[in-house]
């Protein structure tokens, strides 16, 4: 996206320090795909949200740039001034996968063994159930007191 003549005169009002990584990013090949006021940006300020994120040697905090690795729905990485007027953002991340549901199962069956405690389920019992015990977390069984 080329920024219009308004567009150009908004971003010139950006600090020094984030037009710098800003044109450093642009010259790495990155693009701007929005600019513009709101979230996170104050009312005062405006935000410019990159088409990629930015190169990781510049994604660092320093005297006069604050940097936060996010991982929102709306943006990742945030670059801004201290007063958090102006930001550079990256775009969000890719969902991660879903988490593999039998691997799960697999891994607490395994640690159940390991501890001691192979039992199928049903013979477990849990609270509420007559002679039933709850797991804690360091693997010893705690007996339910009916």
């Amino acid at each position: 996206m080329t920024l219009s003549p308004a567009e150009e005169e908004e971003f010139a009002s950006f600090p020094e320090p984030l037009r710098a990584l800003v044109s450093a990013e642009l010259a790495a090949g990155n693009a701007i795909v929005a600019l513009g006021h709101g979230f996170p940006a104050a009312p005062c300020g405006a935000y410019l949200m990159l088409a990629q994120p930015v190169d990781d040697a510049r994604r660092v905090s320093t005297g006069q740039i604050a940097f936060y690795d996010r991982n929102g729905s709306n943006y990742a990485g945030e670059f801004t001034d201290h007063q958090r007027h102006f930001f550079v953002v990256e775009p969000p991340r890719p969902p991660e996968p879903a988490p593999d549901m039998d691997a799960i199962r697999k891994q607490l069956e395994s640690d159940d063994w390991q501890h001691g405690q192979a039992l199928h389920p049903t013979e477990r019992g849990g609270p509420g159930v007559p002679g039933g015990s709850i797991p804690s977390q360091h693997g010893d069984r705690l007996r339910e007191v009916a």
